[in-house]
């Protein structure tokens, strides 16, 4: 029976999934066995699957979601610890040596993480700080991962304890976009969650896809149902031994209705979304519209929008969310009106480091120049004025294997 067991749901992108089970097999831990579980897909899975012989398992079933895909895995895998790997992602060389260290030596950790790197489309690492690079405490607390899904890197960074997510009843396929949220949420009611400080892991963004801050206008309201349903279980569930349940229960209907907001302002849905922000300040005014949470969200879901789209577009479509946004404020918010030149710098400046972030050299200086005109306290900053000179070398993107490379 082999340690680790490493799940690959898979739907179509072949060439992806080809990719994500090379980055499992130059793993430095070898005790493990590889199982891709096909959601029906309409590509030819088998054939990408056959130069790896008999080191991958392979397993169909009728499309059901990613949620349902692990859960079918999840009753097939014999290991110990199971390590979910989407099909677009990477993983470095030790992450599963890494792991299996801390589950051995902790048995009361249920699940360990780690950061992760941010890759884009086409395989270029982004020149970013890793996800969840800021944090310091490896522990995470339950009443923290309720107020808001603090691990970092998707599916891809975990590894869990078979047993311990069996016990649970492994994934809830009536929940979409954040069933591991709602895992995780689960599992941390009766184990610890311990978070490795290094980033082990490549997260994929794909920028016509499905992003928190910035779902798809038709999947805006999905999101933001499922977040509710999720919350619900989790304070309905609370354990006596985590205390009163309540201010953190505000906080993060405050968070997650202040996210939906945003949406909504961005998608022209004004009138809901200020309601939606209502609430969120009826559910916790000090977060809801504390000046820094509310520029960091207006940022994240204004630059999250702008995905995708060219440089000029970009700067179009994020001012039009931030002027969407202002036209139409909660009295407790209207703080932002005297904020809306330093807002819309802040906007330009994320967008010019995202532009180089990608290599758009030129896109950056002209992002980085548009910041300085609107408000030039942007001169004091060194960084923007490097990326402005140099174009942001940089920051230009590595593609992943000469990226990996530097791990090896």
């Amino acid at each position: 029976m082999p340690t680790v067991s490493v799940l690959i749901p898979n739907y179509n992108r072949a060439s992806m999934l080809q990719d994500a089970v090379r980055s499992a097999l130059a793993q430095t831990y070898q005790d493990f066995e590889i199982l891709v579980v096909d959601d029906g897909s309409t590509e030819d899975i088998p054939a990408a699957l056959a130069p790896f012989g008999n080191r991958v398992q392979y397993a169909r079933k009728e499309n059901g979601g990613c949620a349902s895909a692990k859960n079918y895995g999840l009753r097939l895998v014999t290991g110990e610890y199971l390590a979910v790997l989407d099909n677009d992602d990477l993983w470095l060389p030790t992450k599963l040596e890494r792991q299996v260290e801390v589950l051995r030596s902790k048995p009361d950790v249920g699940m360990v993480s780690c950061q992760a790197f941010i890759m884009e489309d086409h395989g270029r690492v982004f020149a970013r700080p890793p996800q969840g690079s800021r944090r310091q405490q490896p522990l995470v607390r339950l009443a923290e991962l309720a107020e808001q899904n603090v691990i970092a890197g998707g599916s891809s960074s975990e590894m869990v304890r078979i047993s311990a997510l069996r016990a649970i009843g492994g994934f809830n396929a009536d929940i979409d976009f954040v069933d591991d949220w709602d895992c995780w949420l689960r599992l941390a009611r009766e184990w610890k969650i311990w978070l490795i400080p290094e980033p082990l892991s490549y997260y994929r963004i794909n920028s016509q896809g499905y992003r928190n801050h910035a779902p798809r206008p038709a999947q805006a309201d999905a999101v933001h149902a499922n977040a509710l349903r999720v919350l619900k279980q989790a304070f309905a569930d609370w354990p006596r031994t985590e205390g009163d349940p309540r201010p953190t229960e505000a906080r993060a209907y405050a968070r997650e209705y202040l996210r939906h907001a945003l949406v909504l302002y961005a998608i022209g849905r004004s009138a809901e979304g200020r309601m939606a922000w209502e609430t969120a300040i009826s559910r916790d005014a000090s977060l809801a519209a504390d000046p820094a949470t509310v520029r960091a969200a207006i940022v994240a879901c204004a630059t999250g929008y702008a995905l995708g789209l060219s440089t000029s577009q970009r700067m179009q479509q994020a001012t039009a969310v931030l002027n969407n946004i202002l036209s139409d404020l909660p009295e407790q918010t209207r703080f932002l009106l005297d904020q809306r030149v330093q807002l819309a710098a802040e906007l330009l400046a994320e967008l010019s480091f995202l532009a180089a972030q990608e290599g758009d050299p030129s896109g950056a200086r002209w992002l980085g120049w548009q910041c300085l005109t609107r408000d030039a306290s942007w001169a004091r900053n060194i960084g923007l004025l490097k990326l402005i000179l140099t174009g942001g070398r940089n920051y230009w993107p590595v593609p992943v294997q000469q990226h990996m490379a530097r791990f090896g």
